[in-house]
């Protein structure tokens, strides 16, 4: 699971985590927001690799701006790890989709698919139902 630390804002008047280090923001989902408890620190949000996917530009679903740090040719899968603020999430693609290092891709981090942690507490995860398959990843 790659974490990143981020900060409960209010992003046009409805709750949302900034990733510490950028500018990052995620808009968070009611079941997400429910779990904020007026604390400004603390919090982490984890995404395991293999609940991401990824695109070379932005869209409904992909709208986290990340720069590609490293690919990890496996042959049966890719796995990119990318920066976001300072803060690295790894994402497992098929073998076919090959970013270049430090070009920017687009991620499907949002309140469905986000682990969230306070004071080292779990406190949301997603739904038992979220998968994400890797021929979802789009890049040209």
């Amino acid at each position: 699971m790659g974490f990143l630390d981020v900060e409960p804002i209010q992003m046009d008047g409805s709750p949302a985590l900034r990733v510490v280090g950028s500018d990052v923001s995620l808009p968070v989902s009611p079941r997400v927001a429910q779990s904020l408890d007026g604390d400004k620190s603390g919090y982490r949000l984890g995404v395991r690799a293999n609940e991401l996917s990824i695109t070379n530009q932005p869209d409904e679903q992909h709208h986290t701006p990340g720069s590609v740090y490293v690919l990890e040719p496996l042959g049966y899968c890719n796995i990119i790890s990318v920066k976001v603020g300072e803060g690295t999430i790894r994402v497992v693609v098929d073998p076919t989709i090959r970013p270049e290092v430090s070009e920017t891709v687009w991620l499907s981090m949002n309140g469905e698919n986000i682990h969230l942690f306070h004071n080292e507490q779990a406190v949301v995860h997603p739904g038992r139902s979220q998968k994400v398959k890797l021929n979802n990843n789009t890049h040209s």
